[in-house]
């Protein structure tokens, strides 16, 4: 079977469930960052630096960069690997 495209696991609303999930886990996060070797934009001390961030796009590229390997990871490491995922009870 063929892994699906990110833009079909977003359509997904129990698979965005699972994600959300674990955007809210910093360790799985922290460890992902580590293992992948990509990072989220750092969180700027000085507004003036976070609106160069953005105006040069470079924190849309890390957020990018984050998500093209996030998403498939949830998808590969938690979605496919939770065997009780198509179960009603799971989702009540």
């Amino acid at each position: 079977m063929e892994n699906p495209t990110i833009a079909q696991m977003l359509m997904n609303p129990r698979f965005m469930e699972v994600l959300d999930k674990c955007l809210e886990e910093e360790e799985l996060i922290t460890q992902f960052e580590r293992i992948y070797e990509v990072n989220r934009p750092a969180q700027r001390k000085h507004p003036l630096e976070a609106l160069v961030d953005k105006a040069t796009g470079y924190a849309d590229s890390q957020w990018e960069n984050f998500f093209d390997l996030f998403i498939p990871f949830v998808y590969e490491v938690v979605w496919l690997r939770w065997p009780e995922r198509d179960k009603e009870d799971c989702w009540k």
